[in-house]
């Protein structure tokens, strides 16, 4: 019974029912090209961060001075 309701009222308001389905498509559609592309773009980085042997983390401060750093290597 609520079944045949639903389909009649699908068939009542085609353009309604047609316009909140196709917001929802594109809701769905964009979120799995971002999250996607996300998750490649995060590859990409860790197989260049790797061939490249680049640096985790760098530290800046302005206290830090050569004798510092030669403390460090010793």
């Amino acid at each position: 019974m609520l079944g045949k309701k639903m389909i009649r009222d699908i068939f009542k308001h085609k353009t309604q029912f047609l316009s909140i389905f196709l917001m929802a498509f594109l809701g769905v559609f964009v979120f799995t090209g971002i999250s996607g592309e996300y998750i490649g773009l995060e590859d990409n980085i860790n197989d260049y961060y790797e061939e490249t042997n680049l640096a985790d983390g760098w530290i800046y401060s302005p206290y830090l001075n050569d004798c510092f750093w030669n403390k460090l290597i010793i």
